[in-house]
This record gives structure tokens, C-alpha cells and sequence, in this order.
């Protein structure tokens, strides 16, 4: 094989000698300008594809932002959702526990039990696994630091109930006032 490579290029030299200067200067000339279409489209080429390559770069490098914002936003809502199940884990009773604890929760905060409490319609879907059973609290005479302890311990105490609503009208009475809370606790399905 490299013997018969070898006489083509030997019979081409000699065409090539064969020629006039001038034939040899326009085929020199043209072998020139073809190396340099061949040349500029490679580069071309590779221009093009290495610029294809930047954009796919810059689009992976917005997807990865994307995806670790995305990570990040579903893992702060992950820990939100599983705060939510262990409160309402901690938050189930039964209106005769509710009643119990609100008795005693009362009791501690305002030093009396003259106080009304009562069931507020049936229990409410609450996502797939809960369902929320509002009560409405009445207090008839409840003076601003009972008033503070009692929400205080309504929403951080042992069993965590939920306030919807708080309802404070001053009594005519010197710093006295009358509160009604709307109440709700959390129970599994």
C-alpha cells in the first residue's frame, strides 16, 4: 500500500514539474485558497459548537440555581409541614378534654371559672389526615394581664390549642373587659 502511495505522489510531482511556471502558480494559488475554505469551516465549525456549548452551560447552570431554590423552598416547606402534624399530633382532644383543659387553663389564668364554653358546628376537613373542631369561649370579666396569661398559655401550653379569633370588648367597669376567643383544636381523622 505505501508503495503504490508512493508512485501517485511520484507521478503527481512529476505532472506538477511538467508544467509552466504559470500553471504551477494557479494551481499553487488555488490549492492555497481551497486549504483556506477547508480551514475557515472547520474553525467555523468548532466556533459554532463551542458557542452551542456555552448556552447549554449557561442554561444547565439556571436549572441547577433553579433546582437548589426549589430544593431549598421545599425542604423549609417539609419542615413547616411536619411542625404542623407534630402540633397537631399534640393537640388532639376530645371536647371533654378540651373542656377539662380549658377549665384548668382558665382557672390558672383568670382565678375563676365564670366563663362559657361551646362547641362551634361539626368537625372541618383539615388536609387528608385531620380534622379541626372549633369551640367558642366566653369570658365574662377578665381584667389585661389575665387576659395576657390566659392566650399565653392557650397557645404555648401542654396541649397547644389554635386561636381563629379574638374578641376583646371593655367592660364600663374600671379595667375590666369581656372576651370571647374562638377556639380550635386538631384531631386525626
Amino acid at each position: 500500500m505505501k508503495s503504490s502511495i508512493a508512485s501517485y505522489v511520484r507521478r503527481a510531482s512529476s505532472l506538477y514539474l511538467a508544467l509552466s511556471t504559470r500553471e504551477r502558480l494557479l494551481i499553487g494559488l488555488t490549492a492555497i485558497v481551497a486549504l483556506a475554505i477547508v480551514f475557515r469551516s472547520g474553525v467555523a465549525l468548532i466556533n459554532e459548537h463551542l458557542g452551542d456549548t456555552e448556552l447549554e452551560i449557561a442554561s444547565r447552570e439556571r436549572d441547577y440555581r433553579d433546582f437548589t431554590r426549589y430544593a431549598g423552598r421545599y425542604r423549609l416547606l417539609n419542615e413547616r409541614l411536619q411542625r404542623l402534624k407534630t402540633s397537631f399530633n399534640e393537640s388532639q382532644m376530645t371536647f371533654e378534654q378540651v373542656t377539662s383543659d380549658l377549665d384548668q387553663i382558665v382557672r390558672r389564668s383568670v382565678g375563676s371559672s365564670d366563663y362559657d364554653l361551646r362547641k362551634s358546628g361539626n368537625p372541618e376537613e383539615l388536609g387528608e389526615d385531620f380534622e379541626k373542631q372549633d369551640f367558642s369561649l366566653n369570658i365574662r370579666s377578665i381584667n389585661l394581664d389575665q387576659l395576657v396569661r390566659l392566650l399565653y398559655e392557650l397557645q404555648e401550653g401542654k396541649s397547644p390549642l389554635f386561636l381563629s379569633k379574638v374578641d376583646v370588648t371593655k367592660l364600663p367597669r374600671g379595667a375590666e373587659f369581656r372576651a370571647t376567643l374562638e377556639i380550635a383544636t386538631v384531631g386525626a381523622r
